[in-house]
């Protein structure tokens, strides 16, 4: 009888022992496969911010974007003064054109009032 006790305990212990070692074999290649997965996480974190840094070397600071907006804004101003004075002769030829006009018209008149008056 003690014989087959101490038998049925060497298989409990054995059994023990078999799952004991599955269920730490498992949990090492859980572990190498969550690590495997953390290491691609992070290099893709680090590519992410490895493009953030090259982006922000790229793009220009607020303080140069207000330099360049007043640069450009003056440009436009200086534009449309510009506009204006050309707006401005183009007005002052017509008026130079319909005073010029009125002058011809003025001497034709007063031509044929003096022939009308003569003849």
């Amino acid at each position: 009888m003690k014989a087959y006790f101490d038998k049925q305990v060497q298989l409990v212990e054995r059994h023990c022992n078999e799952t004991t070692d599955l269920k730490v074999s498992a949990l090492k290649e859980a572990t190498t496969l969550a690590k495997a997965a953390m290491e691609v996480r992070l290099e893709s974190m680090n590519n992410f911010r490895d493009d953030l840094r090259d982006q922000a070397k790229t793009l220009y600071s607020r303080q140069e974007h207000d330099l360049y907006a007043e640069k450009v804004n003056d440009q436009i101003q200086n534009h449309q003064s510009i506009l204006d004075q050309l707006k401005g002769k183009a007005e002052q030829s017509t008026v130079m054109i319909a005073l010029l006009m009125s002058s011809i018209a003025t001497i034709l008149a007063l031509i044929d009032f003096v022939r009308h008056i003569g003849g």
